[in-house]
């Protein structure tokens, strides 16, 4: 897995920086997932919340059909659509988005 660590946020006033692992994606549209996956994180304290919120944000703004996952532990198996498919975490949460 590579790490990356480009962007710097602020999350109730501790700095985080996302951590890219996989990468089949854009660079704009990293950087939204990236964005939301902190609004999430400041707006809910339930994972299953973060990932309705990134996944309606994201067929809002990307067209349909995106899937996000976010948790501390999981495994999945999975097909995505090329050039659609991101995988990083924030701090010890992870977020899998992928459009199918």
């Amino acid at each position: 897995m590579s790490e990356e660590k480009e962007f710097i946020y602020d999350l109730n006033g501790e700095t985080v920086a996302p951590t890219l692992h996989k990468l089949d994606i854009q660079g704009i549209i990293k950087k939204r997932a990236y964005d939301l996956a902190v609004d999430s994180l400041q707006k809910f304290t339930v994972e299953k919340d973060m990932a309705d919120y990134v996944k309606e944000k994201f067929d809002e703004e990307f067209l349909p059909s995106w899937q996000c996952i976010v948790g501390k532990d999981f495994a999945v198996s999975f097909s995505h659509e090329s050039e659609n498919f991101l995988f990083f975490s924030i701090d010890n949460l992870y977020f899998l988005l992928f459009k199918i």
